[in-house]
């Protein structure tokens, strides 16, 4: 997409403001701004790592890991990228695919389309969906195996995945309270130190406030929503979403998925699954940790059970379950 698209990407949480000191890094990375606080000092060398990360998940640049593991019909790559080639392949199978990181040919032509500010035709589209399918790759003993056209795209998963492995080095570093945003996800490093937690509120999809908020002490919480990136034409909006199963943007009803885990592979690529089928909440619920929060373009909330998440919007009210 445009870096002037990108720009209008608002983050799909806000982390409410505290009083006490904090010390605060903010750089782009992996095609959104990255902001790490702490409540101390900043270790030297987390933007470093970051980037070093960046370098292996990048799907734009040409000369990160991902990229050159794309041209390839059989490789052996990294023990960082197989390890999470192999997870998402494992989720996008209990996703049914409504989470699938063979996506890549579909997500690419609707970047495309967005930079253009026109839409794809069904020929392409359809060409696009002959080249995903998880169950097309296989991965064995460290190398993975897939069609020439077959693309991973990672956009999805990663980073949920990096702002883990982030807090992990923070934590190694001596951090013991603060976070690291990337964009739609957001790990936490245990609690305040006054001994409160973290208040994250989750943003009204019409982009007027937040609908309410949970507190959170640890864990990775990401989110996936239909205002987060997307353009428009013919007087309707096109999102970033992509179900694989019809090629277009979800149709789902769902505007808005948060989860929360303490897993960040899990978190970022089930708030994706969610928001494509979330008629799979309950069989995922009961496979993975997570808590999950579903805001429906009907303007109820859906919640897990242990979700604690306050409605303060007026116009929203929780669903029946």
């Amino acid at each position: 997409m445009k870096k002037t698209i990108t720009v209008l990407i608002v983050i799909s949480f806000l982390l409410l403001c505290s009083c006490q000191k904090t010390a605060k890094k903010t750089f782009f990375a992996l095609d959104t701004v990255v902001e790490i606080k702490t409540y101390g000092e900043m270790p030297d060398g987390a933007e470093e790592y970051v980037k070093e990360l960046e370098k292996v998940f990048s799907k734009t640049d040409t000369k990160s890991e991902l990229y050159l593991q794309n041209e390839k019909e059989e490789s052996t790559p990294s023990k960082l990228l197989y390890g999470l080639i192999k997870r998402s392949l494992d989720i996008s199978a209990d996703t049914k695919g409504a989470f699938d990181i063979t996506s890549g040919a579909l997500t690419g032509l609707w970047d495309e389309a967005a930079e253009k500010g026109a839409l794809p035709d069904a020929e392409s589209i359809n060409a696009c969906k002959e080249n995903c399918g998880y169950e097309k790759v296989r991965t064995e003993n460290g190398s993975v195996y897939k069609p020439k056209d077959l693309k991973f795209d990672l956009g999805a998963v990663a980073k949920g995945y990096i702002a883990e492995l982030t807090v992990k080095k923070l934590q190694s570093l001596g951090v013991s309270s603060g976070f690291a945003s990337f964009g739609g996800s957001i790990a936490v490093i245990g609690d305040k130190p006054d001994g409160s937690g973290y208040k994250i509120g989750v943003r009204s999809p019409d982009g007027d406030g937040v609908i309410g908020y949970t507190v959170i002490r640890h864990g990775i919480v990401s989110t996936s929503g239909d205002y987060e990136r997307y353009f428009e034409y013919g007087g309707k909006r096109y999102h970033h979403i992509i179900d694989t199963a019809t090629g277009m943007p979800s149709q789902s009803g769902v505007r808005s998925c948060t989860v929360i885990s303490d897993d960040g592979t899990v978190s970022d690529a089930l708030s994706t699954a969610l928001f494509v089928n979330p008629s799979l909440l309950d069989e995922l619920y009961g496979k993975y940790d997570f808590e999950a929060v579903l805001i429906t373009e009907n303007k109820t909330v859906i919640t897990t059970a242990n979700a604690e998440f306050v409605i303060t919007a007026k116009d929203y009210s929780p669903a029946d379950r």
